[in-house]
């Protein structure tokens, strides 16, 4: 049975690994599944930020659309916030992608 290790529960493994000779079974053991356990998280992170990237992008190219339909006459402040918004976003989840990246 798998189950979502909490921040604490991270902590507290870590700290009894740390207390186990170096080298030994239980030690390796643990830090191997600690590793295991943090790449399913950062693998599940990815496919999310994808999913979330992918639909900024839709939106993006909407906005766009808009604009482009409406020329220069962009003035409404929720669109001017929602361009500014998508770029924030689209800038982030780059951030996110380069991190994951480095892993």
């Amino acid at each position: 049975m798998s189950r979502t290790i909490t921040a604490s529960d991270r902590k507290s493994l870590i700290r009894l690994a740390a207390s186990l000779p170096k080298g030994s079974e239980d030690r390796r053991a643990i830090l191997a599944g600690l590793k295991t356990s943090r790449m399913e998280d950062m693998e599940k992170f990815e496919s999310e930020a994808k999913k979330i990237y992918k639909e900024v992008q839709k939106f993006a190219v909407k906005l766009a659309q808009w604009d482009h339909q409406y020329g220069d006459d962009v003035t409404d402040p929720v669109v001017k916030k929602s361009f500014s918004l998508v770029s924030q976003a689209q800038s982030k989840l780059d951030e996110a992608a380069h991190l994951l990246g480095q892993l």
